[in-house]
C-alpha cells in the first residue's frame, strides 16, 4: 500500500469513526424523546398500582425528567410531585451535563464530518459508509448479548464508566422517582438505541452501495 492509498483509508476510518458517533448521539437523543416507549411500559407493568401514584403524577414527573436532562437551559431541579434528595437531584444534573456533552460531541463531529466531504469527497470512494455500517452492525450484537445475559450487571457498568460517583444507587425512601422508573424501562431504552444503530446500519449500507454501482 502507497503513502496516498494509505492517506484515503485513514481518512476513511476516520470518517467512519465520525459517523458512528453522530449516529450513536442521534438514536440516544431520539430514545430519550421518544416518550411512548415509557407510556407502553407504565402501562403494561402497572406502575400506577405499583407505587401508588395516579398515571398523571407519573407522568408529568417523567416529562419533568425528559425535559430536564434533555435541554441546553440552565434550570434548577424540582419535581413537580414527588419529594427529591440532594444525591438525586445531583444525578439528575449528572445525567444532563452527559447528554449535554453528547450534543457538543454531536456538533463536533458533524462539523469533521461536514468539511471532510467537501475538502476529499472527490477523492475518496465513500468506504466511511461500509466501515461505519459494519460498525453499527456488530455493536448492538455484541451490547444486545450482554444486555440479554444480564442487563442488571450492562446497566451498573455502564454508570460505572460514565459517572464519577454513587448517585445513581437512590433510596427509594428519599427518592421515590426511581420506584417509576423499573429496570425494564432502561432495558427497552437500551434494546430502542440498539435497534436505532441496526438501523442507520442498513441505510449506510445501502446508500454505500448506490454510491459504487
Amino acid at each position: 500500500m502507497n503513502s496516498k492509498s494509505f492517506r484515503i483509508l485513514s481518512l476513511e476510518i476516520f470518517m467512519s469513526l465520525l459517523l458512528t458517533l453522530i449516529i450513536i448521539v442521534l438514536s440516544s437523543r431520539f430514545t430519550l424523546n421518544f416518550k411512548p416507549i415509557y407510556y407502553y411500559d407504565l402501562v403494561n407493568y402497572n406502575i400506577s398500582e405499583q407505587t401508588g401514584f395516579t398515571n398523571k403524577e407519573i407522568k408529568e414527573n417523567y416529562d419533568y425528567i425528559v425535559g430536564f436532562v434533555g435541554t441546553w437551559q440552565e434550570m434548577d431541579f424540582h419535581l413537580p410531585s414527588m419529594n427529591y434528595s440532594d444525591s438525586g437531584k445531583q444525578h439528575f444534573v449528572d445525567v444532563k451535563d452527559l447528554f449535554n456533552n453528547l450534543d457538543v460531541l454531536l456538533i463536533i463531529s458533524l462539523v469533521l464530518l461536514s468539511l471532510s466531504l467537501v475538502l476529499f469527497g472527490k477523492k475518496i470512494k465513500f468506504k466511511f459508509l461500509k466501515y461505519s455500517s459494519l460498525t453499527l452492525l456488530i455493536l448492538p450484537l455484541i451490547l444486545g448479548t450482554f444486555f440479554f445475559i444480564n442487563f442488571d450487571t450492562s446497566f451498573t457498568m455502564f454508570h460505572k464508566i460514565f459517572f464519577r460517583n454513587d448517585m445513581w444507587l437512590f433510596d427509594p425512601s428519599m427518592d421515590p422517582i426511581i420506584n417509576i422508573l423499573p429496570q425494564e424501562f432502561f432495558y427497552h431504552s437500551a434494546i430502542s438505541i440498539l435497534l436505532g444503530l441496526a438501523l442507520c446500519s442498513m441505510i449506510s449500507l445501502f446508500i454505500y452501495k448506490r454510491i459504487n454501482k
